[in-house]
Protein backbone atom coordinates (compact mmCIF):
# COMPACT_ATOMS: atom_id res chain seq x y z
CA UNK A 1 0.00 0.00 0.00
CA UNK A 2 2.78 2.53 0.86
CA UNK A 3 4.11 1.90 -2.80
CA UNK A 4 0.83 2.42 -4.29
CA UNK A 5 0.64 5.56 -2.08
CA UNK A 6 4.51 7.07 -3.12
CA UNK A 7 3.33 6.32 -6.91
CA UNK A 8 -0.21 8.27 -6.96
CA UNK A 9 -0.54 11.75 -7.32
CA UNK A 10 -2.63 13.54 -4.47
CA UNK A 11 -5.67 15.62 -5.77
CA UNK A 12 -5.76 18.97 -3.98
CA UNK A 13 -9.54 19.18 -2.93
CA UNK A 14 -8.95 22.77 -1.83
CA UNK A 15 -8.36 24.60 1.88
CA UNK A 16 -5.21 22.74 2.43
CA UNK A 17 -6.86 19.18 2.40
CA UNK A 18 -5.29 17.04 -0.28
CA UNK A 19 -6.22 13.41 -1.49
CA UNK A 20 -4.64 10.22 -2.60
CA UNK A 21 -5.87 6.49 -2.95
CA UNK A 22 -4.71 3.18 -2.54
CA UNK A 23 -6.44 -0.70 -3.09
CA UNK A 24 -5.92 -2.10 0.08
CA UNK A 25 -7.09 -5.37 1.86
CA UNK A 26 -9.14 -3.11 4.07
CA UNK A 27 -11.37 -0.51 3.45
CA UNK A 28 -10.83 3.38 5.97
CA UNK A 29 -9.04 6.32 5.87
CA UNK A 30 -5.65 8.03 7.08
CA UNK A 31 -5.49 11.41 7.92
CA UNK A 32 -2.08 13.09 7.83
CA UNK A 33 -1.42 16.43 9.19
CA UNK A 34 2.28 18.15 9.14
CA UNK A 35 4.00 19.38 11.91
CA UNK A 36 4.97 22.52 10.31
CA UNK A 37 3.67 24.30 7.31
CA UNK A 38 3.86 22.52 3.85
CA UNK A 39 3.51 23.57 0.47
CA UNK A 40 3.11 21.63 -2.94
CA UNK A 41 2.56 23.22 -6.23
CA UNK A 42 2.52 26.17 -4.68
CA UNK A 43 -0.64 25.31 -2.52
CA UNK A 44 -0.41 24.63 1.47
CA UNK A 45 -0.73 20.99 2.85
CA UNK A 46 -2.85 21.29 6.31
CA UNK A 47 -3.62 17.18 5.83
CA UNK A 48 -3.36 14.48 3.59
CA UNK A 49 -6.51 11.92 3.50
CA UNK A 50 -5.85 8.52 2.07
CA UNK A 51 -8.16 6.40 0.91
CA UNK A 52 -7.94 3.00 1.40
CA UNK A 53 -10.63 0.68 -0.69
CA UNK A 54 -11.24 -2.52 -2.29
CA UNK A 55 -14.91 -2.45 -2.80
CA UNK A 56 -17.95 0.12 -2.00
CA UNK A 57 -18.28 0.59 2.01
CA UNK A 58 -16.15 4.21 1.66
CA UNK A 59 -18.70 5.58 -0.87
CA UNK A 60 -21.32 7.02 1.82
CA UNK A 61 -17.95 8.78 3.12
CA UNK A 62 -16.84 10.18 0.08
CA UNK A 63 -20.50 11.79 0.12
CA UNK A 64 -19.70 13.29 3.43
CA UNK A 65 -16.38 14.56 1.94
CA UNK A 66 -18.38 15.95 -1.15
CA UNK A 67 -20.44 17.48 1.61
CA UNK A 68 -18.13 18.84 3.74
CA UNK A 69 -15.98 20.79 0.32
CA UNK A 70 -19.48 22.24 -0.44
CA UNK A 71 -20.03 23.56 2.94
CA UNK A 72 -16.72 24.64 2.40
CA UNK A 73 -15.56 23.13 5.55
CA UNK A 74 -12.92 20.93 4.53
CA UNK A 75 -10.59 22.51 6.46
CA UNK A 76 -12.22 21.27 9.72
CA UNK A 77 -10.48 17.99 8.46
CA UNK A 78 -7.16 18.93 9.48
CA UNK A 79 -8.26 19.43 13.26
CA UNK A 80 -8.33 16.91 16.05
CA UNK A 81 -12.23 15.00 14.79
CA UNK A 82 -11.19 15.12 10.71
CA UNK A 83 -11.98 11.46 10.58
CA UNK A 84 -14.92 11.97 12.51
CA UNK A 85 -16.37 14.32 10.02
CA UNK A 86 -15.90 11.69 7.73
CA UNK A 87 -18.20 9.62 9.08
CA UNK A 88 -20.56 12.18 9.75
CA UNK A 89 -20.29 14.67 7.05
CA UNK A 90 -20.65 18.34 8.00
CA UNK A 91 -22.53 19.77 11.04
CA UNK A 92 -25.93 20.22 11.08
CA UNK A 93 -28.72 22.50 12.80
CA UNK A 94 -28.43 25.51 14.82
CA UNK A 95 -25.34 26.40 16.66
CA UNK A 96 -24.75 28.78 20.10
CA UNK A 97 -22.05 29.13 22.31
CA UNK A 98 -22.25 29.91 26.21
CA UNK A 99 -19.50 30.34 28.75
CA UNK A 100 -19.81 28.44 32.16
CA UNK A 101 -19.85 30.72 34.73
CA UNK A 102 -20.06 27.95 37.45
CA UNK A 103 -17.00 28.04 39.74
CA UNK A 104 -16.27 24.58 40.19
CA UNK A 105 -17.38 23.76 36.18
CA UNK A 106 -19.79 21.75 35.49
CA UNK A 107 -19.99 19.30 38.19
CA UNK A 108 -22.80 16.85 39.08
CA UNK A 109 -25.23 19.06 40.31
CA UNK A 110 -25.04 21.68 37.59
CA UNK A 111 -24.29 19.11 34.65
CA UNK A 112 -27.76 17.33 35.84
CA UNK A 113 -29.33 20.59 35.18
CA UNK A 114 -27.68 21.17 31.85
CA UNK A 115 -29.11 18.10 31.34
CA UNK A 116 -32.42 18.38 32.27
CA UNK A 117 -33.28 21.41 30.47
CA UNK A 118 -31.66 19.49 27.44
CA UNK A 119 -34.03 16.58 27.70
CA UNK A 120 -37.12 19.47 27.58
CA UNK A 121 -36.35 19.52 24.10
CA UNK A 122 -36.95 16.90 20.95
CA UNK A 123 -34.23 18.28 19.02
CA UNK A 124 -30.93 16.34 18.90
CA UNK A 125 -28.79 18.36 21.13
CA UNK A 126 -24.70 18.18 20.72
CA UNK A 127 -22.28 19.82 23.09
CA UNK A 128 -18.62 20.04 22.55
CA UNK A 129 -16.15 21.74 25.04
CA UNK A 130 -14.10 24.36 22.80
CA UNK A 131 -11.71 24.14 25.88
CA UNK A 132 -11.20 21.00 26.19
CA UNK A 133 -10.86 18.08 23.48
CA UNK A 134 -13.67 19.91 20.92
CA UNK A 135 -15.38 16.62 20.93
CA UNK A 136 -19.37 16.58 20.51
CA UNK A 137 -21.33 14.37 22.85
CA UNK A 138 -25.30 14.61 23.66
CA UNK A 139 -26.33 17.09 25.58
CA UNK A 140 -28.63 14.65 27.05
CA UNK A 141 -26.26 12.33 28.64
CA UNK A 142 -25.04 13.09 32.28
CA UNK A 143 -21.99 10.68 32.04
CA UNK A 144 -20.82 12.48 28.53
CA UNK A 145 -21.47 16.29 30.00
CA UNK A 146 -19.43 15.28 32.98
CA UNK A 147 -16.76 13.82 30.95
CA UNK A 148 -16.21 17.09 29.24
CA UNK A 149 -14.19 18.20 32.22
CA UNK A 150 -15.88 21.99 31.76
CA UNK A 151 -14.26 24.50 34.46
CA UNK A 152 -15.41 27.81 34.75
CA UNK A 153 -14.54 29.76 31.90
CA UNK A 154 -14.74 27.02 29.07
CA UNK A 155 -16.98 27.73 26.54
CA UNK A 156 -19.33 25.06 24.93
CA UNK A 157 -20.71 24.97 21.96
CA UNK A 158 -24.19 23.21 21.25
CA UNK A 159 -25.89 22.00 17.93
CA UNK A 160 -29.29 21.76 18.12
CA UNK A 161 -30.96 19.73 15.32
CA UNK A 162 -34.93 19.60 15.14
CA UNK A 163 -38.39 21.18 15.21
CA UNK A 164 -37.58 22.96 18.84
CA UNK A 165 -33.64 23.95 18.07
CA UNK A 166 -34.32 27.35 18.05
CA UNK A 167 -36.02 27.16 21.57
CA UNK A 168 -33.82 24.56 23.03
CA UNK A 169 -30.64 26.63 22.39
CA UNK A 170 -32.61 30.38 23.94
CA UNK A 171 -33.26 27.77 27.08
CA UNK A 172 -29.97 26.43 27.56
CA UNK A 173 -28.29 29.41 27.41
CA UNK A 174 -30.75 30.96 29.49
CA UNK A 175 -30.13 28.50 31.95
CA UNK A 176 -26.03 28.62 31.61
CA UNK A 177 -26.80 32.91 32.10
CA UNK A 178 -28.67 31.58 35.89
CA UNK A 179 -25.53 29.58 37.17
CA UNK A 180 -27.61 26.20 36.17
CA UNK A 181 -29.14 25.80 39.44
CA UNK A 182 -26.05 27.06 41.70
CA UNK A 183 -27.24 30.86 40.91
CA UNK A 184 -25.41 33.62 39.17
CA UNK A 185 -22.12 34.12 40.57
Amino acid sequence: MVTALMASKPTALGQGIWLASAKAQQCGWVLATPSHAICQQAAEVKALLLLCGKDESHLSQLDNLAALAAAGQLDALAGSDGIALLQNGPAKGLADTFTIINPHGLHARPGAMLVKVAKEYGSDIRVANLDGSGEAVSAKSLMKVIGLGVKCGHRLEFRAEGADAEAALRGIGEAIAAGLGEGAH
